[in-house]
């Protein structure tokens, strides 16, 4: 269907102010962040924030898109990190101009996006009237999308904005199909084309959209007719399915092949079965999830509105064919987010491809959301029916008084849960404990006949605003940009002057990312979920950390406060190899080789006395104190040259990784791993002239696939 403008607007409009009421601290504040209330950090600023800032420094000083980032962990690839946000384009919007306002802005239009596409995948559902606007407030404004928010999470909102969206263009690829559309080529090849999104906007969230986009395929085709699924629809079928996987599969190589490669070669591979399933909903919780939990964690939230929930409840009572599939799917994906607890996650992580990789089973929870939401609109559907029979009158009562009885035996379950909430909040859990009987009792009236339609319509629709925007406010509080980018910025501005371009280590996470990059400091630690693994390890012995479990930070925090001491066993002469000039803790620290100069706005600030510069020459054995400097050296993070005497090895102070090239006298000479972690060549006698320069095929190719899928799929729509 063609939209004009306008009439994009009139439906985008509802969303965009919606989305303006879940984030209404952030309205008022569009300069500040978000956080979790009960959350002392944010992935937007451990992250989004600092990717954004190397992005655009990049682009101002070098013009051009950077592809590694020496600005964290040592150095590590920038475009095959997903964080980094270069393959997404509306990422773009805060690499151009990386402020708060970019990054609310983001969130804002994002959850506008998820309200709008559950609001269409309702219609396409049958919903009419108000139905779809219920759909789309629900998914839209689900809590639980509002609290990642608050975490900073901002690729994952991304992709879970689009899921409504791919759902709608698997229906549609599997209708022209069966019905012969001549456009069902270029539909199926869309559909793959918005997997491929969902995987540039956060990969982790491709496999739970891409079993929902085959689960619903298969749920409309099941409902065409038996004769249209004979050949020739079952050979378009066929290739309709290789179409979708090939255009998603051509889209997503630009990030997905440098991707896979930076997996192989990660700390991601190694995640134990506890690892992977740590993050799972707990059952109790999940059968609490009625219940309002303000201020509760994001990642444990389930609960999707008591309003939203009645409605849900009426069209699964009244229209079960219609709510068949969105139930099985609410109750499959609820079951997956409990983990191995109900043994079908541990059936799906053996069967499907990947799912080993991800660590969260409880963002299922959000096809659960959405399957919710879609119902919803089916339930305003059956309420604005003027003809329903006593019988289905009865059966909506029944799902009202149903849902008190699940509200109460709830609530007596959950009592001891209600003593552990903020004070501030509890008044307002026990007045959401309310939303149960006035929603019930606003049914009452809407089936009496008290309210007209319109009227009964805009009480639905205030009451799941008013609950939903309650929640939200409970998940939020707000932080001023300067409070944060200003914090110890005494401590930022002396390291960045007396480092000299040397890298810097804080085993208590002391320097925040954003302002590090501010500043121009490389830290040598950093939070990044896909950490190369001989980095690691080098850095585990360097430090004294264990190696043995998988950790998101660098180093790792047992009880996960980075302020907090931890057996540090700090190696100066290891450190001062990856030319770590300066330790900075919120501890004080003992180690041969550091010596403290001070304490600056609360941190402890030692000098590495075993610094190394950026590059030296060693004999072959690495005799301790035997090694001398460069000559010369020009450095940028894609591009080294330096000119050293032989013999002996020439060591640059740069983590080994695929792509990184060198070439000695203008030959080209292999890369060796010193120590598994540093790049190294052997130098003969005289004066040298070595140049490392970071050329990755794979990041080209990949590119270059994804241009030519992205102008293939242009032209099909383009043709009449």
């Amino acid at each position: 269907m063609r939209f004009s403008i306008r009439a994009i607007v009139k439906e985008l409009g509802p969303f965009l102010a919606a989305a303006g009421l879940w984030l209404f601290p952030l309205a008022l504040h569009p300069d500040s962040i978000a956080f979790w209330r009960g959350g002392a950090y944010s992935d937007l600023l451990i992250s989004h924030w600092p990717n954004a800032l190397w992005l655009h420094q990049s682009l101002v000083r070098g013009q051009r898109i950077p592809l590694w980032n020496p600005t964290i962990l040592s150095g590590m690839p920038f475009v095959a990190d997903p964080l980094s946000g270069v393959w997404y384009l509306p990422n773009w919007l805060a690499a151009l101009w990386p402020t708060a306002v970019s990054f609310n802005l983001l969130f804002w239009l994002h959850l506008a996006w998820a309200g709008w596409g559950a609001a269409r995948l309702a219609r396409a559902e049958g919903a009419r009237g108000i139905g779809p606007l219920i759909s789309g407030l629900a998914f839209g404004g689900a809590p639980k999308l509002i609290g990642h928010v608050g975490l900073g999470h901002l690729s994952l909102v991304s992709a879970v904005s689009w899921t409504p969206w791919l759902l709608i263009a698997a229906g549609r690829a599997v209708e022209g199909v069966s019905e012969g559309d001549p456009k069902w080529f270029r539909r199926a090849a869309l559909a793959g084309a918005l997997i491929a999104i969902v995987f540039i906007a956060d990969p982790r969230w491709t496999i739970p959209a891409g079993l929902a986009a085959l689960a619903y395929g298969a749920w409309r085709l099941s409902r065409s007719h038996p004769e249209r699924l004979k050949s020739p629809p079952r050979t378009r079928l066929l290739v309709a399915a290789g179409a979708s996987g090939l255009f998603g599969i051509g889209i997503a190589a630009g990030l997905g092949l440098p991707l896979i490669e930076l997996v192989s070669l990660s700390t991601r591979t190694a995640l134990t079965q506890s690892d992977r399933t740590a993050l799972s909903i707990p059952v109790d919780r999940l059968v609490r999830f009625g219940l309002p939990d303000y201020g509760g964690w994001p990642e444990q939230l389930a609960y999707p509105g008591i309003a939203v929930l009645l409605l849900a409840a009426i069209a699964l009572v009244v229209r079960p064919r219609r709510s068949l599939f969105w139930s099985c799917l609410a109750a499959a994906a609820g079951l997956l987010s409990a983990g191995p607890v109900l043994l079908i996650y541990t059936f799906m992580d053996r069967l499907i491809p990947g799912l080993s990789l991800l660590r969260v089973p409880g963002r299922f929870i959000y096809l659960t959301l959405l399957s919710l939401a879609v119902m919803a609109g089916i339930g305003i559907d059956v309420l604005s029916s003027t003809q329903e029979s006593s019988r289905r009158q009865r059966g909506i009562l029944g799902a009202g008084l149903g849902l008190i009885g699940y509200v109460v035996l709830a609530a007596l379950a959950d009592t001891a849960g209600f003593e552990t909430i903020n004070p501030a909040w509890r008044a307002a859990a026990l007045a959401g404990g309310m939303f149960a009987l006035v929603s019930v009792c606003w049914l009452g009236l809407v089936l009496r006949g008290s309210v007209g339609p319109t009227a009964g319509g805009i009480g639905w629709v205030l009451l799941v605003c008013a609950d939903l925007a309650l929640m939200s406010l409970s998940l939020l509080r707000i932080v001023q940009t300067d409070v944060i980018l200003r914090d110890r910025s005494d401590l930022m501005a002396q390291v960045a002057e007396e480092s000299g371009g040397a890298r810097v280590f804080s085993p208590s996470n002391s320097l925040r990312q954003p302002a590090a990059v501010y500043a121009g400091i490389e830290l040598a630690d950093g939070v990044n979920p896909l950490q190369l693994a001989s980095y690691r390890d080098y850095m585990g012995k360097a430090t004294g950390f264990s190696t043995s479990s998988y950790s998101v930070t660098l180093p790792p925090f047992p009880d996960g406060d980075p302020s907090a001491p931890w057996p540090v066993s700090l190696d100066a002469r290891r450190l001062g190899q990856l030319n770590i000039r300066f330790v900075v803790s919120e501890y004080p620290i003992q180690a041969n080789g550091l010596t403290l100069d001070g304490l600056v706005s609360g941190a402890y600030v030692y000098h590495n006395m075993l610094t190394r510069p950026r590059a030296w020459v060693q004999p072959a054995s690495d005799v301790e104190d035997d090694w001398r400097p460069v000559d010369r050296i020009e450095w940028s993070p894609e591009a080294i040259s330096i000119e050293a005497a032989g013999p002996g090895t020439l060591v640059l102070s740069e983590v080994v990784y695929p792509g990184w090239q060198a070439r000695h006298d203008g030959r080209p000479v292999p890369i060796q791993a010193l120590y598994g972690v540093l790049r190294a060549v052997d130098l003969p006698s005289g004066i040298h002239e070595v140049e490392f320069v970071y050329r990755p095929t794979i990041v080209y190719v990949g590119a270059a696939i994804s241009l030519l899928t992205l102008v293939t799929l242009i032209g099909l729509w383009s043709r009449r």
